[in-house]
């Protein structure tokens, strides 16, 4: 995510501590189906041209079905994204090409932070989901498939800490 759209979500005197995108290996599926998807009409080139239009057009649709699927593994992963501020969270969910959600929590509202790992991959590779739990409208909020999950809830909760502590004293 560039600069100019970072400082755009953020308040006036408001600083940026960490941004948090899923794990790039989550998507390797995507890349390996995108890349079969490319290369595998290239191996059966002769068969299918042979066969004249119907071989040209198969070809040009498995070459676009492939190119389309690795845009938008991209896609979804560049625009995935969760900001922590000295001040709150503000997470950026790109759901699909079409549909995109943002949600924000200050700080003085969070009452639970916590993470899970679930599955063979997620241990192996260390990601995980970090769960923040609001008090007032008991919203949950879901950073999904992080890298270092235990990590990333601990420097949440730190800056949580920090941000109550600067705010008993103001």
């Amino acid at each position: 995510m560039s600069e100019k759209l970072l400082n755009k979500n953020l308040r006036a005197g408001e600083k940026l501590i960490e941004t948090y995108k899923e794990y790039f290996i989550v998507y390797w599926w995507h890349g390996v189906l995108s890349i079969v998807l490319i290369l595998l009409p290239f191996f059966f080139l002769y068969p299918l041209f042979s066969y004249r239009l119907w071989g040209i057009l198969a070809f040009m649709l498995f070459l676009t079905l492939g190119i389309i699927i690795g845009i938008r593994a991209f896609f979804l992963y560049n625009n995935n994204i969760f900001i922590v501020t000295d001040k709150r969270i503000l997470g950026c969910i790109q759901q699909g090409l079409f549909h995109k959600a943002v949600k924000e929590t200050d700080f003085d509202n969070i009452a639970e932070i916590s993470y899970n790992k679930k599955g063979l991959f997620a241990t192996i590779f260390n990601y995980g989901d970090i769960k923040i739990q609001t008090k007032n409208e008991g919203i949950n909020y879901r950073i999904r498939r992080v890298k270092n999950p235990d990590k990333v809830r601990e420097e949440i909760h730190h800056t949580q800490i920090q941000c109550l502590k600067q705010n008993a004293q103001n």
